[in-house]
């Protein structure tokens, strides 16, 4: 049987289950390494029974997958911190637009779309 995202995940749920029970009767500190065994267990037993080969491929698209998502967010931490959000002022001045201003260019952009 080739190994493959969907029969890790569904042996995964079905580790969890029977493992459960353990740690509840283990000390909360426990828990962390006892989900990494569930995770794992189903690599291990493909590993044995297919090879390291189709293991690897699937081990590598989610690890890949998780590691653009922080190489991206890196970047764009990056670019916050080199390009800082400058403030926003009136096209007229330093002054701020008032809302009589805002309010009468509302209505003539909104006049100009009807009429045409």
């Amino acid at each position: 049987m080739p190994f493959l995202p969907e029969t890790w995940r569904a042996k995964v749920t079905e580790r969890l289950w029977e493992w459960r029970l353990r740690v509840e009767q283990t000390r909360p500190a426990t828990v962390y390494s006892a989900l990494s065994a569930a995770v794992l267990w189903p690599l291990v037993q493909a590993a044995q029974s297919t090879g390291m080969l189709p293991v690897a491929l699937a081990l590598g698209n989610v690890v890949a997958g998780v590691g653009g998502n922080l190489i991206a967010e890196q970047i764009q931490r990056w670019h916050d911190q080199a390009h800082p959000p400058q403030k926003q002022t009136s096209p007229h001045g330093s002054q701020p637009t008032s809302p009589r201003t805002l309010i009468s260019a509302r209505h003539s952009i909104l006049s100009w779309n009807i009429c045409r």
